[in-house]
């Protein structure tokens, strides 16, 4: 069965000391490329996040939001690094003296330098919470997970409608082939006779033609080549887990066998079948870019 890229899951948790909402937004790329905001206190768990996406839903660009607000007493708290604010202060002062500058606004400065407050976190409660948000957000990616499936199961009804259409037009283009070798011997005996009189006529010569040209014209091993690319594209379609890459590496084969049936009719009814095989090969190749 086929799973699409694109997806959406959520997941929330909230009780005494937080609130956590998760929403997970999925859509089709090559690889995994994963956007993730974390809160500052969490912002080394992003490897770890990446890690768990890779895992749930393989590859896509994938949109992690995450609305996190602790409730009770804060699980971090800011402290003034000492050290560093006695060496700005020394410093300002030394330089004071030395240019005779005043010194009565000096703490106040030091005080507001860069890095003298610091922020010290209780291991013990981000822990707690980290592992909370963990999970909410691996909830919300086996959600976006389960509605890639479901999204897959239309995905799959769309494309076999379109091989179905292809596979008409196929069997359009088999009936009217037997006729299109008496038009070409039609044509090729008009064009004959009017440039030689009947009695040069050489029936023999006229059917050599004839089927060299059928034979060059022919376009039954074309038609086996595509005929055998759409079992295959529908027998990948059936199985528990297929690829995206592959049912689009499927859908170039189909393509040259419909070009070329194209090229080689030399006939405005096959023609438009052709057309519409096309038609139908293209959205088929739409489809595929976004399957997993």
């Amino acid at each position: 069965m086929l799973k699409s890229m694109t997806g959406y899951g959520s997941s929330n948790l909230e009780n005494e000391e937080y609130t956590i909402n998760t929403e997970i937004k999925t859509v089709n790329s090559k690889y995994l490329d994963c956007s993730l905001r974390l809160p500052k206190l969490f912002a080394d768990k992003e490897i770890e996040v990446k890690n768990l996406a890779q895992k749930i839903l393989e590859r896509g660009k994938v949109y992690i939001n995450l609305n996190y607000v602790s409730k009770g007493e804060s699980i971090s708290e800011l402290a003034v690094n000492q050290q560093l604010v006695s060496s700005y202060y020394e410093a300002m002062m030394n330089s004071a003296k030395e240019l005779n500058a005043p010194t009565n606004d000096i703490f106040r400065i030091a005080m507001m330098q860069d890095n003298v407050f610091i922020e010290k976190a209780n291991e013990e409660a981000i822990e707690s919470h980290w592992k909370a948000i963990y999970q909410t957000i691996e909830k919300g990616l086996l959600d976006c997970n389960e509605f890639r499936k479901e999204e897959g199961k239309a995905l799959q009804n769309h494309i076999e409608n379109c091989l179905n259409a292809i596979q008409k037009s196929l069997a359009e283009i088999t009936k009217i082939e037997p006729r299109r070798v008496e038009k070409i011997r039609q044509k090729l005996e008009k064009n004959i006779e009017s440039v030689v009189s009947s009695e040069n006529f050489d029936r023999n010569r006229f059917e050599q033609e004839v089927i060299y040209y059928a034979e060059k014209l022919d376009i039954a091993e074309e038609k086996v080549r595509l005929k055998t690319h759409i079992d295959y594209f529908l027998k990948e379609l059936k199985k528990e887990s297929t690829s995206g890459k592959k049912l689009n590496f499927i859908t170039q084969e189909m393509g040259r066998e419909i070009n070329t049936i194209g090229s080689k009719a030399n006939d405005a009814e096959i023609q438009h079948f052709v057309v519409e095989m096309k038609e139908e090969l293209e959205k088929i190749k739409e489809q595929t870019l976004n399957v997993l």
